[in-house]
């Protein structure tokens, strides 16, 4: 049981690339998202925000959504064991032929940039089943920490299979899930890695977007905050599809989650984000535990 809009409310324009936003308890995160994306007006996009069941007003929030007679945001609202469940029931509402995945605390980045986004996506060949987009990564209060960039075109599908790569860019055909079936709900945090090397190992192709970012996601979330759990579940998903690392980056990989698991349960907030963040400059990358 639950409450919805999804099919309440007319026909949009032409849709090229649907936006499901799953989210629980997370109200205002998820209304500055929603306004600004709708003060933004995305050509050729739609937004589905499937929540699971929030407590915290997020309901109430939703059903003001109806009064905006916007034919391009739709909600359902239900209790969900995950995140996968929750994009589970969002994708047959979506009328685009790309999906992109995004959370409450994520946002549309650059307008420009969305716009370069859905004229690549347009063009690209029916062959091509998934579309990477860069990604900027922002703190809490919006500053920009980094860029994920897609990698390069000749070692992209070897990343994207070893390696859990950002949602926020990922671009899927909405044909993929008529062809491969639903995301597994049995994971918590690697539903789309698991998704994602379901459509690599089907003979999906996926092409490297060359665009500057068009979307943010916030720094944290779900796998950043117990390390060991997420990488036990990768190493659950690559055992399955027998993607195999070298013995180095397995023990580098066990280290470091290792690390980053004791030190947030083991010392303050404050001291674990500083030593989190001297681990990343020793290893060349920017700080982003300690910027606010």
């Amino acid at each position: 049981a639950g409450v919805t809009n999804l099919g309440a409310i007319g026909s949009p324009p032409a849709v090229l690339v649907s936006v499901i936003v799953a989210t629980k308890n997370d109200r205002a995160n998820l209304s500055r998202m929603i306004k600004q994306a709708q003060a933004a007006a995305l050509r050729a996009t739609e937004i589905i925000i499937v929540d699971g069941g929030s407590i915290d007003g997020t309901q109430d929030f939703l059903l003001t959504l109806d009064s905006w007679q916007s034919p391009s945001i739709r909600w359902s609202s239900a209790p969900d064991n995950g995140i996968a469940q929750a994009w589970n029931r969002g994708v047959p509402s979506a009328r685009g032929e790309w999906i992109v995945f995004l959370g409450a605390d994520d946002r549309i980045y650059d307008c420009d940039a969305w716009e370069a986004t859905i004229q690549v996506l347009s063009t690209l060949p029916a062959s091509c089943g998934l579309a990477l987009a860069p990604v900027a990564v922002v703190s809490p209060a919006g500053r920009l920490l980094a860029t994920e960039l897609p990698p390069p075109r000749p070692m992209l599908e070897r990343c994207l299979t070893q390696t859990p790569l950002a949602h926020q860019g990922l671009f899927h055909r909405r044909g993929l899930w008529a062809a491969l079936g639903s995301f597994d709900t049995a994971l918590q945090i690697t539903a789309d890695y698991e998704f994602c090397l379901r459509a690599l190992r089907a003979g999906g192709i996926c092409e490297p977007l060359g665009v500057a970012p068009p979307v943010a996601m916030t720094f944290g979330g779900t796998s950043k905050r117990d390390p060991l759990a997420t990488l036990r579940e990768i190493r659950r998903v690559q055992r399955r599809y027998d993607v195999r690392l070298p013995a180095s980056v397995r023990s580098s990989q066990w280290l470091r989650s290792s690390l980053k698991w004791c030190g947030l349960r083991c010392l303050p907030p404050s001291a674990a984000a500083w030593w989190a963040d001297v681990f990343r400059r020793m290893r060349g990358l920017p700080a982003v535990w300690t910027v606010r």
